[in-house]
C-alpha cells in the first residue's frame, strides 16, 4: 500500500517547487511591501484587501471546472474525448473571463469607492480583474500537467512565471514607481509569459471541436462546488473585509502580514500534496485498500501540517525580523500561530471531504460552506472591534473546527473512512508543548535562540520515532529511505 503512497510523495516534492510559482512572489517582496517609505500602512492594508479579493474571484470565475476536469479526464466513457473537452473548457472560461473584464472596468470605480472610500484605487481593481482571469486560463494546462503526471514540466513553467513575475514586480515598483499596479501589472506579464511558454503543449492537447453536452454536465457536477468553494474562499478571507471595516487599514496589514507567513504551510505543505494527490483520489476508487489509503494520507497530511506549522510558529520573530521591514507590523507574530491551526483544521477537512466527492455528494458541501461563512461572519463582526486581528484569527480557527467537524459526520455517513483520529491527537498534544516552549525562548544572544529552537525542531519527529506512534511498514519505510540517503551522502 505504502508503494501508491511514496509514488505520491515524491510527485508531492516535485509540484512543491512549482507550486511555490506566483504564491512565493509575496513572501519574497514582504521587505518591499512593508517599507512605509515606499508603501504606507494604508497602501499594504489595501494589498490585502485586494489579495482576498483576487481568491474569491478565482474561485467564482473558475466555477470549479478544474475539480470537473479531473472526474471527466478518468472517465472510460470521454477517454477518446480528452482534447475536444480540453478546448471546450477553454474556449468557455476564456470568453467568461473576457465578458468579466469589460464588466470589471466600468464598475471599478464604483468597487474603489465600496471597499476603500475612494475612487484612488479603480485602476488597480481594473488589473486585478485582468489578473484573475488569466490566471484562471494558467490552470486549465497546469491541471492537464497533473493529470499527464508531467511533474517536471510543471514545475519548470511555473518556476519560469516565478522568476518573470519577481523581475517585474521589483522593476516596476522601484525603477518605474508604478505604485500598487506595479504589482498586478508584473502579475499580468508574468501568466501571459507563462501561457506563451506552454502554448504548444496546450494546442497539441486541443482538438477544435465544441463538447457542448459534456460541458453542461460538467458545470452541473461543479455548480455546488463552486458554492463550496467561493463560499470555503470567503471563509478564509471574509475576516480581511470586517477588519477594513470594523477596525483598520493597520490592523488588515498585520492580519495580511501573519497570513502571509502561516499561508506558506498551506503553499509548500498542503497545496504541493494536494496537487500530486487530486488526481489519485479518483484513481483508488476502485482499489481493495482505497479507504485505508485515504486514511493514512489525512495522517500524513496532519501530521507533516503540525510539524510546519510548529517550526513556523516558533522561529516567528526571527522570520519577521528578516522579512518584514517596519516594526509595526511586529504584532503578526502571536497571530502566526492561531492561523497555522486554521490551516491545520482547514486541511483535515479538505482530505474528509474527499469522500462526499467520490459518492457526488457536492451539493451537501454547498450547503454546509455558506453556513459556515454566515456563522465566521457574524463571529467576525462580533469580536474584531473588541480583540483585533487577535479576534479576527480566533474566529478563523473556530469556525474552521465547525466545518470540520459538519463535514466529517456527512462524509462519514455517505463513505465511511477509518481515519486515524488518536495519532492526530497525539501528534497535535506534541507539537503544542513544543510551541509554549519556545516562543517563550526569548535569551540576548540571537545565536543562543536559534539554537534552542532547532533542537525543539529536531526534537518532534524523534519524539514521534521514540513513541509508539509508526506502524510497522512506516518505521521500514523510514529506516530504507534513511540508508538511500546515506548511501547518496557519503557515496565515494
Amino acid at each position: 500500500m505504502l508503494k501508491g503512497l511514496k509514488k505520491t510523495a515524491r510527485g508531492s516534492i516535485v509540484y512543491g517547487l512549482g507550486n511555490i510559482s506566483t504564491k512565493l512572489v509575496g513572501i519574497v517582496l514582504m521587505p518591499l511591501y512593508t517599507d512605509t517609505k515606499i508603501f504606507s500602512v494604508n497602501d499594504f492594508g489595501v494589498l490585502g484587501v485586494v489579495d482576498v479579493t483576487i481568491q474569491v474571484l478565482v474561485a467564482l470565475l473558475g466555477l470549479s471546472l478544474y475539480q470537473a476536469y479531473f472526474r471527466w479526464y478518468w472517465d472510460k466513457k470521454h477517454t477518446d474525448d480528452r482534447k475536444s473537452i480540453f478546448f471546450t473548457l477553454f474556449s468557455f472560461l476564456g470568453l467568461t473571463g473576457g465578458i468579466f473584464v469589460v464588466l470589471g472596468a466600468f464598475a471599478s470605480q464604483n468597487l474603489s469607492t465600496l471597499l476603500f472610500d475612494s475612487v484612488d484605487y479603480s485602476r488597480v481593481l481594473s488589473l486585478m480583474v485582468i489578473s484573475v482571469v488569466l490566471q484562471i486560463l494558467a490552470q486549465l494546462p497546469l491541471s492537464l500537467m497533473r493529470l499527464e503526471e508531467r511533474a517536471g514540466l510543471y514545475t519548470v513553467t511555473n518556476l519560469t512565471r516565478l522568476f518573470v513575475t519577481l523581475i517585474l514586480t521589483v522593476l516596476f515598483i522601484t525603477k518605474f514607481d508604478r505604485w500598487l499596479e506595479g504589482i498586478y501589472e508584473a502579475q499580468i506579464l508574468g501568466n501571459l509569459f507563462f501561457m506563451l511558454i506552454t502554448a504548444l503543449y496546450s494546442y497539441r492537447r486541443s482538438v477544435l471541436k465544441l463538447k457542448l453536452q459534456v460541458l453542461k454536465d460538467m458545470l452541473e457536477y461543479s455548480l455546488p462546488l463552486t458554492v463550496a468553494s467561493v463560499s470555503g474562499i470567503a471563509l478564509a478571507t471574509l475576516d480581511r473585509y470586517v477588519l477594513n471595516y470594523r477596525a483598520t487599514l493597520l490592523d488588515v496589514g498585520i492580519y495580511t502580514t501573519a497570513f502571509r507567513f502561516a499561508n506558506t504551510i498551506r503553499v509548500f505543505v498542503v497545496h504541493s500534496i494536494q496537487l500530486a494527490v487530486a488526481p489519485t483520489i479518483f484513481k483508488l476508487m476502485d482499489h481493495p485498500d482505497n479507504k485505508e489509503i485515504y486514511s493514512r494520507i489525512m495522517t500524513y497530511f496532519a501530521v507533516l501540517v503540525i510539524y510546519a506549522s510548529l517550526v513556523l510558529s516558533i522561529f516567528g520573530a526571527e522570520i519577521l525580523d528578516l522579512f518584514v521591514t517596519d516594526k509595526v507590523y511586529h504584532k503578526a507574530l502571536f497571530v502566526i500561530p492561531i492561523l497555522s491551526l486554521g490551516i491545520l483544521l482547514s486541511t483535515i477537512k479538505d482530505v474528509a471531504i474527499n469522500g462526499l466527492n467520490i459518492v457526488k455528494k457536492t451539493k451537501i458541501v454547498s450547503v454546509i460552506v455558506p453556513i459556515v461563512a454566515v456563522f465566521h461572519l457574524a463571529l467576525s463582526y462580533l469580536v474584531i472591534p473588541v480583540f483585533g486581528v487577535y479576534g479576527a484569527a480566533v474566529a478563523s480557527a473556530i469556525s474552521q473546527s465547525i466545518f470540520l467537524l459538519v463535514v466529517l459526520y456527512f462524509a462519514q455517513r455517505y463513505y465511511p473512512i477509518p481515519y486515524e483520529y488518536k495519532r492526530i491527537i497525539v501528534s497535535f498534544c506534541i507539537a503544542l508543548v513544543m510551541l509554549v516552549v519556545g516562543i517563550n525562548i526569548t535569551f540576548s544572544s540571537v545565536l543562543l535562540n536559534i539554537t534552542l529552537k532547532l533542537a525543539i525542531a529536531a526534537l518532534f519527529p524523534l519524539v514521534i520515532w521514540l513513541i509508539p506512534f509508526l506502524k510497522p511498514d512506516e518505521r521500514q519505510w523510514v529506516v530504507v529511505g534513511l540508508a538511500r540517503i546515506r548511501r547518496i551522502l557519503f557515496r565515494s
